[in-house]
């Protein structure tokens, strides 16, 4: 008879933290981070930004609640998206060594964001990007969330 109490004692609290956590330690910008790449595919040059992010939400709700609640402050640091291939990224606050010297010399590698190297020679994961915005839509979920310059711009999950 204990056991079931217990159990059931020890998932309610647990659903409890699950639901709290959010509200216990907002989402939060940690550091901006801005530079221009050259985009072969387009044979274009494009600005980009990286956003790190600490406490990342974790609901797609969230994450939309984080863009609504930066996006002005975020113009006003100049990260804007002017170009069709312009994009922002928004990642987790994590850094790591880069898979290969060869990754530093360039501001988004195959597998990494290293920004060449303007981290200590750190990088970040692509699978550490939570969200990218721009005025293209990609192949996964998107969704419209406001105009600017009279275009659409999307945010994209991952």
């Amino acid at each position: 008879m204990k056991k079931p109490k217990i159990c059931i004692l020890i998932f309610f609290s647990l659903f409890l933290i699950c639901i709290a956590v959010p509200y216990v330690l907002p989402a939060r910008v940690s550091k901006i981070y801005q530079g221009v790449y050259y985009d072969s595919f387009r044979d274009k040059k494009c600005m980009i930004a990286v956003i790190t992010v600490d406490n990342q939400p974790f609901t797609k709700k969230g994450v939309l609640k984080l863009w609504r609640k930066e996006r002005k402050s975020l113009k006003e640091k100049s990260v804007l998206l002017e170009n069709k291939c312009d994009e922002i990224f928004f990642a987790k606050n994590k850094f790591v060594r880069p898979y290969s010297s060869q990754e530093l010399k360039y501001w988004m590698g195959d597998n990494q964001i290293c920004m060449r190297g303007v981290v200590n020679g750190r990088c970040i994961n692509n699978s550490d990007v939570f969200m990218t915005i721009s005025f293209e839509k990609s192949f996964n979920e998107n969704l419209v969330i406001d105009k600017y310059q009279g275009r659409d711009i999307y945010i994209s999950y991952r």
